[in-house]
């Protein structure tokens, strides 16, 4: 049974050609085997070994463009050959180092074999690093080529799908990009659904207040820390681990150097040798952490006296957007909500994402929340989410509230209610997967309310803790609310005059839209003007400094030709004592001789 067998048979050509085929086919691989090997036979060092493997056999190679630019000349002489490039992160790479990576193989009869470039980046996330402010700001070396080509209006494919984050922590930066929505598994898998132990919200903006009248400092220029951001920050994390997160699970950002290295010393003095508590994954700052994601972060803002380079919107949305079950920053509430730039995603964060809060603490009356039924559900009346009974079922086609006006109510006050609810339109918000709404009360005000407005107007500008002076949203937002109620209550009395302040309010509104204009295009430029005058500084620093070594080198030459002078002039003396002297010799012998000739 064992005996070798023949080949070929003899029954059929067809079938001993097959069998002769597969045979030659199976020597070739043999072959071609034994060719790939043979350069193991005469390549002995490990290096010439991985170059061989990485011309001919390598299918994908991964390198990032600094080291393209540095071993280019070296990967050309090898024979290097792709087809298709995939850049990841590049918004983040300077032009140069962009075009860098096409050119790392030699044309073949004068065409290049590359087919295909995929770029895949975010604009809207922090730029390359350029340490040169003029080259960044003047030359605008620090925008990537795929920046430039976005906005030049080259087409692009927008990735609207996010499945890293909650879909409440993509509430904080769905603003910067269009359309953004969540992948399926956001709203199926249970780790988003399920809330984090210990805290109150998904993500929270935590006040930090100064620690012994001491808020940020700077040991050294731009080298801000924050002791008390430290403290807080490490503590939360301690109390994370005490509850049985993850310590790989946990990252703590912040947006300086000196903050990051204040707080890896505090988490050496508090918990770093404790085998219960233990390190964080990540201790880093927020560009560092570009391209980085995790579970839990922790992030301190620092400043407590000016906002710093996190006025710019891409690093903002860089740190909001790496955590994916939860987001706790530490700063100063106040100094960042009331940021122009930064006011969008702040305004969400000191909410704690709760829409249904927001609503509830305007400073307009309402009515008392109603559920939203269609007629196919008709269902009694029951409790809004503030606990208070509603009086009536709503119809979401409905374009006012049923309920409020009653069959013997006036024309005018008919008209009045059409108004308020016009220029006031009713709030909708959803609330365990039922639809509520809220309409403006048409109740007229008494004196006592309009006391009560002054006092609810001066409390909340003080829990706030609004500017007094500049633009500040928070402050200018409460203002709006007073005037709404103000409107709320002269529409009732009286529509015309409603009409009237409601036509104020729009001039208002429209006349600070164009002086916020106004105030960020001088703001632009005045730090260009800054700029200008700290690079004439710094050009004049420069100059100052040449000068003052072409007056050192000066001055060593004054000291050299003196000391020439000097030594010329002691020469010339010794001369003058030595031709004296012989000159006196001379008178001496001639007067002898004179004297012997008598």
């Amino acid at each position: 049974m064992d005996a070798p067998q023949p080949l070929f048979k003899g029954v059929s050509f067809e079938e001993d050609n097959e069998v002769a085929n597969s045979c030659f086919r199976y020597i070739s691989r043999m072959f071609s085997e034994l060719e790939e090997f043979r350069a193991f036979e005469l390549l002995r060092s490990g290096l010439d070994r991985s170059k061989y493997l990485l011309v001919k056999e390598a299918k994908i190679i991964a390198m990032t463009c600094t080291h393209a630019a540095l071993k280019r000349k070296e990967l050309v002489n090898m024979g290097f050959k792709y087809d298709n490039i995939l850049m990841g992160e590049a918004a983040q790479i300077l032009e140069i180092e962009t075009l860098i990576p096409l050119l790392l193989q030699n044309p073949m009869d004068g065409f290049n074999r590359l087919k295909r470039w995929i770029m895949i980046g975010d604009h809207h996330q922090l730029p390359p690093v350029i340490k040169n402010m003029a080259f960044q700001k003047y030359s605008n070396m620090e925008q990537s080529l795929f920046t430039r080509l976005v906005r030049l209006g080259v087409p692009t494919v927008d990735l609207d799908g996010q499945g890293r984050a909650r879909a409440s922590i993509c509430e904080l930066y769905k603003w910067r990009y269009k359309q953004l929505g969540d992948l399926t598994h956001i709203h199926q898998w249970s780790e988003y659904r399920t809330a984090n132990a210990g805290f109150a919200y998904d993500f929270q903006m935590i006040n930090v207040d100064d620690f012994n009248g001491v808020g940020e400092t700077e040991p050294n220029p731009f080298f801000y820390q924050n002791l008390a951001e430290a403290e807080y920050i490490v503590a939360v994390y301690m109390y994370m681990r005490l509850l049985g997160y993850p310590a790989e699970k946990i990252s703590i950002l912040t947006t300086y150097n000196g903050q990051k290295h204040l707080i890896r010393d505090v988490i050496n003095t508090r918990c770093g040798e404790n085998p219960l508590i233990g390190r964080p994954y990540k201790v880093t700052t927020v560009d560092k952490y570009q391209g980085q994601q995790n579970d839990y972060i922790l992030v301190s803002l620092v400043r407590t006296k000016a906002v710093g380079h996190l006025r710019d919107v891409r690093r903002l949305v860089v740190a909001v957007s790496r955590a994916r079950l939860g987001l706790y920053m530490f700063g100063r509430v106040s100094l960042f909500r009331n940021c122009l730039e930064l006011q969008p995603a702040f305004k969400i964060m000191a909410e704690g994402g709760d829409e249904g809060l927001q609503n509830r603490n305007t400073l307009v009356k309402y009515n008392n929340p109603v559920l939203v039924v269609t007629h196919a559900e008709k269902r009694p009346a029951t409790a809004g989410p503030l606990g208070s009974p509603t009086s009536a079922e709503l119809s979401p086609r409905s374009k006012t509230s049923p309920g409020i006006i009653a069959p013997g109510v006036s024309e005018s006050r008919k008209e009045a209610e059409e108004i308020l609810n016009s220029v006031l339109p009713p709030k909708c918000w959803e609330e365990d997967g039922q639809m509520w709404m809220q309409t403006v009360s048409s109740t007229p005000a008494t004196r006592q309310d309009v006391i009560n407005l002054q006092e609810m107007l001066d409390t909340r500008l003080q829990q706030t803790q609004a500017r007094e002076t500049g633009i500040c949203p928070v402050r200018r937002e409460l203002y709006m609310q007073c005037f709404d109620e103000l409107i709320r209550q002269a529409t009732i009395n009286c529509t015309e005059r409603g009409l009237l302040l409601l036509r104020v309010r729009d001039e208002i509104a429209m006349s600070m839209e164009a002086y916020e204009t106004l105030y960020c295009s001088s703001v632009a430029f005045g730090m260009r003007k800054a700029l200008q005058a700290q690079e004439g500084k710094e050009s004049l620093q420069s100059l100052v400094t040449v000068l003052q070594a072409e007056k050192k080198v000066l001055e060593n030459t004054i000291s050299d030709m003196k000391i020439r002078a000097d030594q010329v002039e002691r020469r010339n003396a010794e001369l003058r004592a030595s031709e004296e002297k012989k000159h006196a010799e001379e008178i001496a012998f001639l007067k002898k001789t004179s004297a012997q000739l008598k």
